[in-house]
């Protein structure tokens, strides 16, 4: 899998959500994956630092945002052996333009962990 591509499903602890791929694999072989969540204004930890609206991506029907406080830095094999054993489904990547939203939204964002900043940045190369 490569950066910005997406998958549904879920893995051992992760929400059945759409995951992306916002980072290449660092020198542990770990990537940074966010997750889409449907936009709700009157949620109590609602995090509109990249809202997504319907058709900005194929599984994004309705608005969404990314639940950045979920953001998790984890082993890349693991994700491709679920795949390969059809665990979690592939889903079309998301564009070029989204991507680097996605990614400045987990720089800019409140809720992001530290360790999961500090892999963008690797990443983005800032």
């Amino acid at each position: 899998m490569n950066v910005g591509d997406t998958f549904r499903g879920c893995l051992k602890d992760e929400i059945a959500h759409v995951w992306v791929i916002i980072t290449s694999p660092n020198h542990a072989g770990e990537i940074v994956m966010v997750n889409f969540s449907s936009y709700r204004k009157d949620s109590f930890q609602l995090d509109d630092t990249c809202v997504i609206e319907p058709g900005e991506h194929p599984l994004v029907t309705r608005k969404a945002i990314v639940r950045y406080q979920y953001a998790q830095v984890k082993p890349i094999l693991p994700i491709e052996q679920a795949l390969k054993k059809g665990l979690i489904e592939q889903a079309p990547p998301v564009s070029p333009n989204l991507l680097k939203r996605i990614q400045q939204g987990a720089l800019s964002s409140p809720w992001t962990p530290r360790k999961v900043v500090t892999e963008v940045c690797r990443a983005v190369q800032i």
